[in-house]
């Protein structure tokens, strides 16, 4: 359906996943709705700050909160309600406390 689209295949992400993403201008982060997902995003944004514009897909309003988990033809709303970086980190800092 998109191209340019990758999935890391699991939370345990590392460099070599992460790397080919730097060469493009900008990267969309869409992580599982969980722990693992929200750690392994935590690493992505570590290893792709510096190289690329991140933005933040928020997670969705069904029982798991995945992308795997909604209509296909939703993606791009989703897609649009993305975060750039920064005002995603500044939005989890106000919610922590």
């Amino acid at each position: 359906i998109y191209k340019n689209a990758v999935a890391t295949f699991g939370a345990s992400v590392g460099y070599e996943q992460i790397a080919p993403l730097r060469k493009f201008a900008k990267v969309y982060l869409w992580a599982d709705n969980d722990e693992p997902g929200l750690k392994a995003l935590r690493t992505e944004i570590k290893l792709l700050k510096d190289f690329t514009d991140i933005y933040i897909v928020p997670s969705v309003d069904v029982p798991k909160g995945d992308a795997a988990d909604i209509d296909p033809d939703l993606i791009s709303d989703h897609l649009d309600k993305a975060l750039p970086y920064l005002k995603w980190k500044l939005n989890e800092k106000i919610h922590q406390g």
